[in-house]
């Protein structure tokens, strides 16, 4: 059986594994569900903090009884709007924001991002179920995960640039990439930049 995490997208894992390589000072998630995607980024660097949170009980006690021998990971119940503000002064000067948590009835990615922009100068972003210009198929309920709807989200003070995967990985969920005043480090075979 295939190691979770990341949602089993190699584009998406090789892509994760470089920002990390390229500085980033801590890893954050917000949905951290079973605490496979924490589990998998810390197998491979050990050495990057990782922060994680979940609003559901029973995925919450699942994933720290899987977290219980990683002092790297540090798991918080709580909705990730009050989450990011609440872990700003922890994440060094460049951190890589994982956003996962759209599920349910509030779907807290506009105030993630608002909040990254308020907390954060530098910042990596990947937002996962994101719709690809381009790529076939139907996303369902996150078909309105686009540009358009988070633009209002985005801070006036940071310059941001997006890049999306230029291929799709059947049966694996689109996403993009905004770096927050942060150099873009894409691979430009496997990225295409998109307008904000």
């Amino acid at each position: 059986m295939s190691e979770e995490g990341l949602n089993q997208n190699p584009v998406l894992r090789t892509f994760m594994l470089a920002l990390i390589d390229a500085g980033a000072t801590a890893f954050v998630e917000t949905g951290t569900l079973w605490g496979d995607t924490c589990l998998w980024i810390t197998k491979r660097r050990p050495s990057v903090p990782i922060y994680t949170c979940e609003v559901n009980p029973k995925a919450i006690a699942v994933s720290r009884d899987k977290f219980v021998s990683y002092d790297q990971i540090h798991s918080y119940s709580m909705s990730s709007e009050k989450f990011i503000p609440f872990i700003a002064d922890e994440l060094g000067d460049l951190p890589i924001f994982y956003l996962d948590a759209h599920w349910g009835t509030y779907w807290p990615i506009l105030d993630e991002l608002h909040a990254i922009g308020v907390h954060h100068h530098y910042a990596y972003i990947v937002i996962h179920d994101f719709q690809v210009p381009g790529i076939p198929g139907d996303q369902g309920q996150f078909d309105k995960l686009n540009a358009e709807y988070i633009r209002p989200a985005l801070s006036p003070n940071h310059t941001y640039s997006m890049f999306y995967p230029s291929r799709h990985i059947p049966g694996k969920s689109g996403f993009a990439v905004l770096f927050q005043n942060a150099v873009p480090i894409i691979d430009p075979d496997e990225f295409t930049q998109g307008d904000l």
